[in-house]
């Protein structure tokens, strides 16, 4: 089981039985209850420019959004589609038709680094600052408030968290975590 993603013993309501790699890693399977999927990861990508949300109550994509250079990272809420590319940040109402409500220009970020607050009551968003090793904060919710900048670390970010709450904020760099 040294390959094992997921391993479980009782049925489950998604009819998922076990997941694993096989000997190269470039394809997993998954044991359902009605049989086997086998998946290829090479590549497990869609198009690079495209964010493709979908629905898997009823299998099929409700949202498709296209975009001028290569997707980073895509952050969800329940109110919001957050879409990081390497110098802009956009933000959408999640909705059938998704309208984009902000974009943030930012630093190069060619990892796509942000974290939007999971809470819907808070609208924060982190993002690597201009400066070496500065987090920048925005309220989504007062977006002509300029972003707020906290001076993290004398390396380049290398990794975001809020918690639940959007209280704390967590950094990493290559060289001291805080």
């Amino acid at each position: 089981m040294s390959n094992a993603i997921v391993q479980t013993t009782s049925r489950g309501s998604n009819g998922l039985l076990f997941v694993g790699w096989n000997q190269d890693q470039g394809c997993f399977a998954c044991g359902m209850e009605n049989g086997f999927r086998i998946y290829n990861c090479d590549p497990l990508k869609e198009k690079e420019r495209q964010v493709i949300v979908w629905d898997d109550l009823k299998k099929e994509a409700v949202t498709e959004l296209e975009f001028p250079s290569p997707v980073k990272s895509v952050k969800l809420r329940r109110d919001r589609i957050v879409v990081t590319l390497e110098r802009k940040i956009s933000i959408y109402n999640f909705t059938r038709n998704p309208q984009e409500l902000h974009q943030i220009e930012t630093a190069h970020n060619p990892r796509g680094l942000c974290c939007l607050c999971p809470n819907s009551n808070n609208s924060l968003l982190a993002y690597p600052g201009q400066g070496t090793g500065t987090v920048a904060l925005v309220d989504l919710a007062d977006i002509q408030k300029p972003a707020s900048v906290i001076p993290a670390h004398e390396a380049s970010i290398s990794c975001i968290a809020l918690n639940l709450h959007g209280t704390r904020l967590a950094t990493a760099s290559e060289k001291v975590t805080h």
